[in-house]
């Protein structure tokens, strides 16, 4: 594997933890400020969890 394919992957990757980090960051603000049951954060985890998923293996 060349150079300019490692650093290719490497930007891709950088930048999907961007996308990511700023999604977690919606979710932990979102339970900031509203205060949630722990049911409802339970859900929110599965829903962070799927949408990662689909991000990571789109």
């Amino acid at each position: 594997m060349t150079i300019y394919e490692q650093s290719k992957i490497f930007c891709i990757f950088f930048i999907i933890g961007l996308f990511v980090g700023f999604i977690f960051d919606i979710f932990r603000s979102i339970r900031k400020n509203f205060k949630t049951p722990d049911f409802l954060v339970a859900i929110q985890d599965v829903v962070f969890l799927f949408i990662i998923r689909i991000i990571n293996f789109a």
